[in-house]
């Protein structure tokens, strides 16, 4: 912080601004109605009172005002750290306040999950009605938690809170109502559970629970999406294994329940290395059904190492059956994970490629299964870094584009002789810069 003044403060004094220190670090001032919200609430403290502010979304003040039941007049919502608790509660603090008479007063005060609130949301969770869900991060680690409330009668009531690994707003079904997906886990276990949670008749509850697959140590990605080309939705889950693998559960989704396609792990289970980045599920030909990816070494490398293989990703969509997977594509993803290249199908078990990490290449060449060795040259793949282009000798390449992301250029040779090789218009169908 001491740094970011000493840089923005010359440019103020630059620009004729006169402003101090103090007022460069004090909070953002309140306008009329967030004021008289705060010196209600203070009113109800006792004093001064921590405001304190949502880390992300759409909601970032300390002060949320929003309409949460059936009258015209809006609630407030203030977030701020209290002292002298002595509720055994945490130190931040979650107060309602409503209207009454014209004037704010304080009406309910509850203890936060966490130190810190993440974001807030409004949705309506399948009744009719505003809930209110806030999320909060757990300190010294990667779970969070989230707590629902429900504001009628002039009475907040907390109708669900839990601690989980990952938590969303998904429309499961289409009938423009929300649904909360939760994966909750067990460190000591290495067992996590999906839920599906909504409003239904007898009040707030879990709709669906279906166990994920054992080992299942940390989240790496959740997509929702089509799961079939029979239009099913999914809700595609990459999760960490204790040894480092990755492994992908999918569950389908029938209304507001949830079923779990009955794929072996040993499909779906797959390893990074040097050479290969970790590849999440993703819609990877814009045909928009979700694929899997599934790591196989290149021709020549299945006797090597693990972590000396270079590999080849190939692309599943899950059957309309539901139990089985279907090839789609073959690729190479590069090591940053910033470009693809699609492999013909002529291509499949016929060629390989090797990867110079210091000179920053992928060559491609024809693959002799017989001999076990790569033969004729037939693509050459350079990335280059903004501050190697300089030095670079790329007599002979051609650009193909840059990376927003990893800010690697990157350029491309193609042995024009060799019949097999990619044409100058086929290789512009495959070659993809992924952002």
């Amino acid at each position: 912080m001491k740094k970011l003044i000493c840089l923005i403060l010359p440019l103020l004094l630059l620009c004729g601004c006169s402003i101090s220190v103090e007022e460069f670090l004090s909070p953002p001032r309140l306008d009329e109605e967030q004021t008289a919200i705060y010196e209600a609430l203070r009113l109800s403290k006792g004093g001064d009172v921590n405001l304190k502010y949502p880390m992300s979304g759409q909601y970032r003040s300390a002060f949320v005002v929003q309409n949460i039941d059936d009258e015209e007049s809006n609630e407030a919502i203030v977030f701020y750290e209290a002292s002298n608790i002595t509720d055994d509660g945490s130190s931040l603090r979650l107060n309602f306040l409503d209207k009454q008479d014209g004037k704010w007063v304080s009406v309910y005060d509850f203890a936060a999950l966490g130190s810190e609130v993440e974001r807030v949301l409004f949705a309506d969770l399948g009744d009719g009605a505003l809930s209110i869900i806030v999320t909060y991060p757990i300190q010294n680690s990667s779970d969070h938690a989230t707590s629902i409330f429900r504001y009628e009668n002039n009475t907040p009531s907390e109708v669900y809170k839990s601690r989980h690994v990952y938590m969303s707003l998904i429309d499961i079904n289409g009938d423009n109502a929300q649904e909360v997906f939760m994966v909750n886990s067990d460190s000591s276990s290495n067992t996590a559970t999906a839920n599906l949670l909504g409003w239904e008749e007898n009040g707030f509850s879990v709709l669906s629970s279906v166990p994920l697959s054992a080992g299942f140590a940390s989240c790496r990605n959740i997509q929702l999406g089509t799961a079939t080309s029979m239009d099913r939705k999914g809700i595609f889950i990459d999760y960490s294994l204790a040894d480092g693998a990755t492994n992908t559960d999918i569950l389908l989704c029938y209304d507001r329940t949830l079923v779990a396609a009955q794929i072996p792990d040993e499909q779906t289970m797959r390893r990074s290395n040097s050479y290969t980045p970790l590849i999440s599920c993703r819609d990877n030909d814009a045909d928009g059904v979700i694929e899997i990816p599934v790591v196989s070494p290149a021709p020549g490398y299945e006797s090597r190492p693990a972590n000396e293989q270079v590999n080849f990703i190939h692309w599943f969509e899950l059957a309309s059956s539901g139990n089985a997977l279907e090839h789609e594509a073959i690729t190479y993803v590069s090591i940053r994970n910033d470009y693809m290249l699609s492999i013909p199908s002529r291509w499949a078990g016929l060629v390989t490629c090797s990867i110079s990490i210091a000179d920053g290449t992928v060559t491609f060449s024809k693959y002799n299964p017989v001999t076990k060795e790569a033969e004729d040259e037939l693509m050459v793949i350079r990335a280059v870094s903004e501050a190697g282009m300089e030095k670079a000798d790329l007599s002979g390449f051609t650009p193909y584009g840059k990376s927003a992301a990893t800010g690697y250029s990157f350029f491309i040779r193609t042995n024009t002789e060799n019949s097999f090789a990619m044409s100058e218009a086929e290789l512009g169908n495959m070659f993809t810069i992924t952002e």
